[in-house]
């Protein structure tokens, strides 16, 4: 950083970017330096180190399991319509559970650049069920049960961030691009699906690694195609009264049958992997198709 740049206004004396510095290597000298300051410069002074650290925990975080990293993206909540205006606009039948159209206001949260890949699965679990091998590919075959197990693993090996299945609102808004939502995309990323995300036309008829597609506005990789992504959400016919503040909807105290799946797939068609379309099917189904993404909430 450059204090001249990333200090306050009226906090730029020599003397106090030597305390600035301080500050950031740990100096302890700091405590006694601050009582000689004016009264304004200490408040300043701590509004900006506010500011540094809240900078801090909304950068994006790199997570490191034995070899393998990957990437959270740190995204920025807001407030977003959900679901699919028009339900006879793309001639399906399943745009009826795309609706109604309500606003929901979803928190920070942090959320994976791409879905769980074979290499990091087979790093967490010993093991990899993918029927498209390759270790940079998303994983497949794994059912929303096979994820929480994942999930639950690599938990215990997460020091910083305790991940998890995120909420269909949250993947919704973030597919949209977050603050972005209001372009309208039918995609992630933009209108040309060819250009973001692999589906039956482009896919060659299997999975492709990771991140060669275009990202969506939040650097998002594969939210459109490639393999449907598991959500911690049961799944209701209808979006009256799902919840509106970003919480994954689930009964209680007896769970749903089917749980939430978006995104689209590789074998399926490019309506399949609009923002707005749903899937379903039962927590202990498995297909070529089926994968997840990482999401976090903020520490």
């Amino acid at each position: 950083m450059d204090p001249g740049k990333d200090m306050p206004d009226g906090y730029t004396h020599t003397f106090e970017q030597v305390i600035f510095h301080s500050l950031k290597r740990g100096n302890s000298v700091i405590t006694a330096v601050l009582v000689g300051l004016e009264s304004s410069k200490i408040l300043l002074f701590f509004t900006y180190i506010l500011k540094l650290t809240n900078k801090k925990i909304m950068e994006d975080f790199v997570q490191k399991i034995g070899p393998v990293a990957f990437k959270m993206k740190f995204i920025k909540g807001d407030s977003f319509k959900m679901g699919q205006p028009d339900p006879n606009l793309y001639g399906s039948s399943w745009s009826k559970y795309q609706q109604p159209v309500h606003s929901v206001k979803v928190p920070d949260f942090y959320l994976a650049e791409y879905p769980v890949t074979q290499e990091l699965y087979a790093s967490v679990m010993g093991n990899n069920p993918s029927w498209f091998q390759g270790k940079n590919r998303p994983v497949e075959q794994v059912s929303w049960k096979d994820a929480k197990t994942f999930i639950e693993k690599l938990n215990n090996q997460s020091k910083k961030l305790k991940y998890r299945l995120p909420s269909e609102s949250e993947w919704e808004y973030a597919a949209r691009g977050g603050k972005d939502w209001e372009k309208g995309f039918p995609f992630s990323g933009g209108k040309e699906l060819r250009k973001l995300g692999w589906y039956r036309e482009n896919s060659h008829h299997e999975t492709q690694d990771v991140g060669l597609r275009a990202p969506n506005q939040l650097g998002l990789y594969d939210m459109s195609g490639n393999v449907w992504e598991w959500c911690e959400d049961d799944f209701h016919e209808s979006y009256k009264e799902a919840p509106n503040d970003g919480t994954s909807w689930t009964d209680s105290p007896k769970r749903a049958y089917d749980r939430v799946l978006r995104g689209g797939s590789w074998s399926f068609d490019a309506d399949s992997c609009r923002v707005a379309d749903r899937n379903r099917n039962y927590p202990d189904s498995w297909y070529r198709f089926y994968g997840f993404r990482l999401a976090a909430s903020l520490p």
